[in-house]
């Protein structure tokens, strides 16, 4: 059985991963940040969680938005 911490550790592995191979969204969230276009607005995102879209969700937060997330299927995520 695996413990939580290696759960963890896994899952920021994986965010790292898409992190790191996805340019185009780290580009975006660096013109976001820089121009203040989402500081202070409040977003809300109902998805299916994995690597990809918690990268997603950390973009925006880091472009300065106020961030909601849960995951859209709890059989699945």
């Amino acid at each position: 059985m695996m413990k939580k911490q290696e759960v963890v550790a896994q899952g920021k592995e994986k965010i790292a991963w898409a992190r790191a191979h996805m340019p185009v969204l780290a580009q975006v969230t660096c013109e976001l940040a820089s121009s203040g276009a989402l500081s202070g607005l409040r977003v809300a995102m109902s998805i299916h969680l994995e690597a990809k879209t918690a990268r997603l969700a950390l973009a925006l937060k880091e472009a300065g938005a106020e961030l909601a997330v849960s995951s859209s299927n709890p059989l699945s995520t």
